[in-house]
């Protein structure tokens, strides 16, 4: 149920960031709320692929720095707001590094 809170958070989060795009609290509280999206989808994926839970999706071997990936980038881009909040969300960009990793 927490993880559903903060998915319905995202609207409400980007409608923010849009409005407000310049002000860092509104940077920060779009990428805090995808971080914590991203920690909680990777607590899920960790319980499930260590047979602490079972289900049919646990066969399925993910690596780790993948599912790191999107909550990585949403602490580079909150380090990033504090600099410069247009620029923050940029860091992004890397969640195209496993895409060129399998083109390479």
């Amino acid at each position: 149920m927490l993880q559903f809170f903060f998915i319905v958070l995202i609207p409400f989060s980007t409608l923010v960031m849009t409005e407000y795009g310049s002000l860092q609290i509104a940077n920060v509280f779009f990428d805090l709320n995808i971080l914590i999206i991203g920690l909680l989808f990777y607590t899920n994926r960790y319980l499930l692929t260590d047979g602490l839970i079972n289900d049919v999706n646990s066969q399925e071997s993910y690596k780790k720095w993948r599912d790191l990936l999107i909550p990585l980038c949403a602490a580079l881009a909150i380090l990033i707001s504090f600099i410069s909040p247009h620029h923050s969300q940029y860091a992004f960009l890397i969640l195209f590094l496993p895409l060129l990793i399998r083109s390479i």
